[in-house]
């Protein structure tokens, strides 16, 4: 991660997240907001629900102990809003009752409140990270997808968006990781001095050599990520299902936190036996694929399109992610329009009759 402000150097600093360092999209940006702090020694410690190999030191694990009591329960247990709300609510508590500001305080969106208005009564600075576009952008987004496929509820309901907001009008500093996510931001009238744009990377170990694709002729198309329809996985499927190419493949690489959405992939998969499903490393299904396709209705930046270009893979992502700025149209990838099905059947056509020329013994 690169921070452009210079003038925080030497400040004692404290960073929460509800994610565990490395684990997930969000544990990712969190440990690499970490590791910046470390390098530049302002990290006094941080706050998470747990800690995985290689974080700094000065981490302190905090949990609610009725949280997981609580999200079990109805009505939590059966509406995603609820229970992301309740999940953020929760954790921000807990830090906030073991927090010791520094000089400043970092906190991720969402699930800061509580603990910046702490924070703020110590006198410390207070940065938000964002890992989304700005929250209202988000919500029109998601009510797009959700109403295109009614197959789950969406978790950002209105009483956390409203508390995300409360979180912007409090933050000295709001970071951002795309112009994309800075737009949107501009757009709900955040003044641009209040923005710090911040650059993310992905592990060394996807910019390995690929062991190229196999010379069996199957054209393969991957997706890694949350199976979710905020993640545009129907459109997907619908786009392949429309592919008319024997010999292909689609791998997708990751799981469902929704009853609707595991029907959905099992129905698509008992369809149609080119598609696989799966919940391992990436590494593994990029270093073969043909292409890969991140369909999101709207993400900040995007750290699983991100690993299969740094891979060497030709990306599809669409025109609401922050991932759309590091591709080079017809070089590295394509950007195709937000959960438009023809749009994306006509770049896996055109992919997947290059493949077939490139391997002509296919079938």
């Amino acid at each position: 991660m690169t921070v452009s402000d210079a003038t925080n150097a030497g400040l004692r600093a404290t960073a929460a997240c509800k994610a565990v360092p490395g684990e997930g999209g969000l544990g990712l940006h969190f440990a690499e907001l970490l590791s910046s702090l470390t390098v530049r020694d302002e990290l006094a410690r941080f706050y998470a629900p747990g800690l995985s190999e290689d974080v700094p030191p000065g981490g302190v694990v905090v949990h609610s102990r009725t949280a997981g009591m609580l999200l079990r329960l109805p009505p939590a247990r059966f509406d995603a809003r609820i229970r992301a709300y309740l999940g953020n609510v929760l954790f921000d508590r807990a830090v906030t009752a073991v927090l010791e500001p520094g000089d400043r305080h970092i906190g991720f969106a969402g699930h800061s409140l509580k603990s910046f208005h702490s924070a703020a009564s110590a006198g410390a600075e207070l940065v938000l990270v964002s890992p989304t576009a700005h929250v209202a952008h988000a919500r029109r987004r998601y009510a797009e997808a959700f109403a295109q496929y009614p197959l789950e509820r969406p978790w950002l309901g209105g009483r956390l968006a409203a508390r995300t907001e409360a979180e912007y009008e409090l933050a000295n500093t709001i970071q951002i990781a795309s112009e994309y996510a800075r737009e949107s931001f501009l757009e709900a009238g955040v003044p641009p001095e209040r923005l710090e744009r911040i650059e993310l990377s992905v592990s060394d170990r996807f910019r390995t050599a690929r062991d190229g694709t196999p010379e069996d002729g199957v054209f393969r198309i991957v997706y890694t990520g949350s199976l979710t329809v905020a993640k545009g996985v129907p459109v997907l499927l619908d786009a392949f299902a429309r592919l008319p190419v024997r010999a292909a493949e689609l791998a997708l690489v990751g799981g469902w936190s929704s009853r609707g959405m595991r029907k959905h992939v099992q129905t698509a998969v008992a369809r149609d036996p080119r598609i696989k499903v799966g919940a391992a490393d990436p590494l593994p299904y990029l270093r073969r694929a043909d292409v890969y396709v991140h369909p999101s209705f709207q993400d900040g930046f995007g750290y699983a399109p991100m690993e299969a270009l740094s891979s060497g893979i030709p990306v599809i992502v669409t025109e609401d992610t922050g991932m759309k700025e590091h591709i080079r149209e017809g070089e590295t990838g394509y950007v195709v329009p937000t959960g438009e099905t023809d749009a994306l059947v006509e770049r896996l056509l055109a992919l997947s009759a290059r493949s077939a020329r490139q391997n002509p013994d296919g079938r």
